[in-house]
């Protein structure tokens, strides 16, 4: 049975909420908070995420997750950055650079589905494997690109820089997935009830392995725009990333045990956490105040989601 209802909506309308409260009660701290350039700017310090929490959602609703895309974006930004220097053409390397992340993705999905250890314990390892992969490629060390490949993170479309563009639809492209086709659908049967899902006929591995492939492309194609924004490749270029997607997720309305979750949420759950991080920024608050304000955010969020799923239970 999908879980699509109540639960997504509530968490979806208390977002819009405390984004609302948010943004007034930072704006009167800072009045540029508001304004259309800082509003830009949140979406712009915020599109990585954004994309990496596309893939995020279809593999945490399908009932998996994914430690290692951070790492990912490291190998797959080195690789791609190696590439140009040693002079190959831009569209060849950017081929080759998302068809080694989709087939890393693949390569995650394979062990998930066929061994049917945990997700979470596969991908640690996994996470390790491609920081090892970023450093060897980089021989521990940063690969500047120069001028080359800047179309895909500094160009700007109707004032606002490309990876923003990017960022809204695929989401757009997410919530039409989850909302409108039979790949929607099965990602929610199997987040639900997987072996409900096989006994409906549903081939539940090839699905996740395909899952995990998409998720390994985005993640990809994620490292692509992030090496383009930044001009240089170094193995620590995706640190954190991972959590930042997942947190996106858990403030929208993904649950870990999977089976639900809309693309509306995590959309507004990273915009909540962009909101956030600027508006302390803005007031001044350090660094160290701000990992805690992040880290309370989440479990706020992961509590209220699995009491709505349990009281809806």
């Amino acid at each position: 049975m999908v879980k699509k209802g109540k639960i997504n909506f509530d968490q979806t309308k208390l977002l819009i909420i405390l984004m609302l409260i948010l943004a007034a009660g930072i704006s009167i701290y800072s009045p540029n908070f508001l304004t259309g350039r800082n509003i830009r700017n949140i979406f712009t310090q915020n599109a990585v995420t954004g994309i990496l929490a596309v893939g995020m959602t279809l593999v945490m609703i399908s009932g998996g997750i994914d430690l290692g895309v951070g790492n990912l974006v490291s190998f797959i930004g080195c690789l791609m950055a190696l590439m140009l220097k040693n002079g190959m053409g831009e569209g060849p390397a950017m081929l080759l650079a998302l068809l080694t992340a989709t087939l890393c993705g693949i390569i995650t999905g394979a062990i998930v589905s066929f061994t049917s250890a945990q997700p979470f314990i596969i991908t640690l390892g996994m996470m390790n494997v491609y920081k090892a992969l970023a450093l060897i490629t980089a021989n521990g060390s940063d690969i500047p690109i120069g001028t080359q490949f800047q179309f895909l993170g500094k160009t700007y479309l109707y004032t606002i820089l490309f990876p923003v563009w990017i960022f809204i639809v695929l989401f757009l492209l997410l919530y039409l997935i989850l909302s409108r086709t039979s790949l929607g659908r099965t990602v929610y049967c199997i987040g639900s009830n997987p072996e409900a899902a096989y006994i409906s006929g549903i081939a539940v591995k090839s699905q996740k392995i395909l899952i995990y492939g998409l998720n390994g492309f985005i993640t990809g194609f994620a490292a692509l725009v992030l090496l383009s924004r930044l001009g240089s490749a170094g193995p620590t270029m995706g640190d954190n990333y991972e959590m930042q997607a997942i947190s996106a997720c858990a403030i929208g309305g993904v649950t870990l045990t999977g089976g639900v979750g809309s693309a509306a949420g995590v959309f507004l759950g990273v915009l909540f956490l962009g909101l956030v991080r600027n508006g302390l920024n803005m007031m001044g608050v350090p660094s160290f105040y701000q990992y805690l304000v992040n880290g309370v955010i989440i479990i706020i969020a992961v509590v209220f989601s699995n009491y709505a799923e349990q009281k809806k239970s």
